[in-house]
This record gives structure tokens, sequence and C-alpha cells, in this order.
């Protein structure tokens, strides 16, 4: 995509910038382009803007992020955006420095810990800064200039990919048991009121008609047929057992990310093209579960088919191990934390993630071009028709044989 000339979308940026480089910084100039196609992102605009900027004389150019609300009233309730902006904008400003200084008053390497984009600045609103309105803004570092991409999501993840995504998951669960295990209050008052859920009325009722319709889909295919009537009764068990109303066991409650697929992680590569290191992205719709369900989702989302079939066990015991490596780097006991509850939260935890596995194969699986902008999107946009091909056919199919494999459905 051409570098923009016209107005930035983002108004007052110099604003946003100077809420962590001062009040003497100025901007020289900018250029920006989106950073999204259509069909990749519907919760926010996302733009990449590269700023000159001036202070304590000298210039440099930043490689700024920065999101803005979507730009439909529909799509601003779908994900109920003054929620959802608000939740992120805490998540980077409050909550990331304390996940920082915990893991480095812990002594963990620098290279070791969980990071994240820097945070520049951040506003629920241009007129009010805490109140939403459609110039709501988060302004983070733009990662691809350091090296950092984003895996193609039709490739699905190799072992290498998949193990760096896994432990880095671990490390974001464990910082965050580790933060309300030593620092009670600020995790009660702080943290937990950024977890809570966005979903809404229009959410909920989007994310039912996506599954009826998905439902729809596998009562049409022969090879379905024979999970019919567990598929019925494990999406009746998501249905009634709410996710928003459930409860983590303790002491596994964490932050959940929610989202963690491949589009919302990114890779940076050695010389000969090996993944070195990762970053998560996109922190609007964490909230306060099991980490499991980070996990299976990731997992049935985002790893080759191939390596589910063979290496699935695998994955969930290098999950725990990581885990506990991190609770231990930052000095927590780990006697509660055993193997046999954390089997236990994944058992629970998958039936209550089936819905979202296949809800979102027709959106992570859809062909690219077929999608509409997100200037079009209303209340008539069918999303679990957008990517309703072969495809999705045979991933929706796979998800239920790794569902009946590992008895993740309710009989």
């Amino acid at each position: 995509m051409d570098e923009m000339q016209t107005a930035l979308p983002v108004k007052e940026l110099h604003n946003l910038l100077q809420e962590t480089l001062g009040p003497k910084m100025t901007i020289k100039s900018v250029v920006w382009k989106p950073l999204t196609n259509p069909g990749e992102n519907y919760g926010s605009l996302i733009y990449g803007i590269d700023a000159t900027i001036a202070r304590n004389n000298t210039t440099e150019v930043l490689n700024l992020v920065v999101k803005i609300p979507p730009p439909t009233e529909y799509l601003i309730d779908l994900f109920n955006s003054p929620i959802s902006f608000w939740k992120e904008l805490i998540f980077y400003k409050k909550i990331v420095p304390e996940f920082t200084k915990l893991q480095m008053e812990s002594g963990i390497d620098p290279d070791k810990l969980v990071q994240f984009p820097l945070y520049y600045g951040g506003r629920l609103g241009l007129t009010d800064p805490n109140v939403f309105d459609e110039q709501a803004a988060i302004v983070l570092q733009n990662l691809i200039p350091k090296g950092y991409s984003v895996r193609d999501r039709l490739l699905g993840l190799d072992l290498e990919h998949t193990q760096l995504a896994i432990e880095e998951l671990a490390k974001l669960h464990a910082v965050t048991i580790g933060l309300k295990l030593k620092d009670s209050e600020f995790f009660k008052y702080s943290v937990m009121p950024a977890l809570v859920h966005v979903a809404n009325d229009t959410t909920m009722e989007t994310v039912r008609d996506m599954l009826r319709q998905v439902h729809d889909t596998l009562k049409e295919l022969p090879e379905a047929k024979p999970y019919i009537n567990r598929i019925n009764k494990t999406l009746r068990y998501d249905y009634e057992v709410d996710y928003r109303l459930s409860k983590p066991s303790e002491p596994w409650g964490t932050m959940v990310h929610g989202d963690y697929w491949s589009n919302n992680m990114l890779f940076k590569y050695a010389e000969n093209s090996h993944p070195i290191s990762i970053k998560i992205i996109d922190f609007q719709l964490g909230y306060y579960g099991s980490g499991a369900k980070d996990l299976i989702f990731f997992l049935l989302s985002s790893v080759q088919d191939e390596l589910l079939n063979n290496s699935l066990e695998d994955m969930l015991d290098y999950y725990y191990k990581s885990f506990i490596n991190s609770l231990t780097s930052l000095k927590v006991d780990t006697e509660k934390f055993t193997r046999e509850g954390f089997d236990e939260e994944v058992k629970k935890s998958a039936p209550l993630k089936f819905g979202q596995c296949i809800g979102m194969t027709n959106v992570i699986h859809s062909v690219r071009g077929v999608v509409k902008n997100m200037e079009d999107v209303g209340k008539d946009v069918n999303f679990s028709a957008i990517g309703n091909n072969i495809r999705v056919q045979k991933k929706l199919l796979h998800i239920l044989q790794i569902f009946d494999k590992n008895q993740w459905l309710i009989d």
C-alpha cells in the first residue's frame, strides 16, 4: 500500500506523543498508510505512521502504529469499542509497566522477558481524553521496521513457530499470576477492572448467529454425522456455561488473551529464516479465566494440522513446563500448580472453547479478497459466509476429530 499524503486520520497526534516524550516534543512531518487489509481486523482501524519529530535539539523518525475505532456504529457496538479501547489502553499504560517491573525485580534476563510493543500515548476521546469518541486512539511502536512480521494465517504454524508462541503465552499467564500473588492490591484494583468482558448483547447475538450457521454447515457434511449429537450437546453446554460468567479454578486464574491466534502475534527471524522472537499484540478482549482456554484456541486455530495430529500432547506438555519455569523464575511457589491440575483445566476448558474454535474457522480460513471493507459492514454482514469453502469444511472436520480423539466433546 502506498504511503498517504492526505490528512492524517488521527487528530492531534502530537498530544498523544507528548504523553511519553514530553511537552517540548514537536512533529516535523508524517507519512502514513493503512496496515490491515479487508477482513484482517474488524475491531479497529490500524495505521502505520512514520513521524519525524524534534526534541532535545535532535531529530528522529518514530515508526508508529495507531489504532482508532472502527468506522461504523454497528462495528463499534459489536466490539463494544468504548470498553475494549479502555481495556487495551489500561493494559499498555498501567499493567505492562508492572509486568516488566515484576520480571526485572525477579532477576529475569531482559532477553527472556515477556515483552510488548512500546507504548507512546493514548486517549479515549479527542474532546475529553476520558470519554470515548471516534478519535479514541492508542499509539504503539511499529514492530515491522524492527524485523517483525505476521505469519500468513493460511499456512498454519510449524513446530518452531508453535513452540515460540506457546512459550510466550505461558510467560504471559505466569507473570499475571505472579503479579496477582505478589501485589494483590494492585491486581485487585487496577488489573481486574481491566479484565472485564467486552461482550454485550450485540456481540453475543452475532457470535451465536455465526455458530448457528457453522452448525448448519456441519449438519450437511456426511463426515460430521457421527459427531452431531455430541456437537449439539457441546454447543448447548457452551451456551449454558456463558464464558462471561464462568469462574476459573484457583490458583489457575490469569489474564486470558481471548483472541490468541496467528494474526495476533508477530515473529522476528534470524538470517537463516528461523523464528527467534515473538511479540503478542491486540489486548482488547482480555478477561480473567483459565489460561488453558487461550492454549486450546491457539492450537486448534493456528497450528498446522499434521502437527496437531502427531504432537498435541507434546505441545500441552511444552506449555505446562514453560508455565512452571516462568513461575519459578518469578520466585512463585509452584506446589499448587500440579500437572494433574493443569490437565483438569484443559479438560474443563476445551468444551467451552469449542464454539470459538469452529466459529472462527470461517474468518481465519477466508479467501483473501472476498471480505467487505469495514466501511460497508452493517447488521446484514454474514461473518460465517465469508469463508465457507472446501478449506473451511476440511478444517471444521479436523477440529471435530481432535475434540473427539481427546474426549473434549460432551457425551
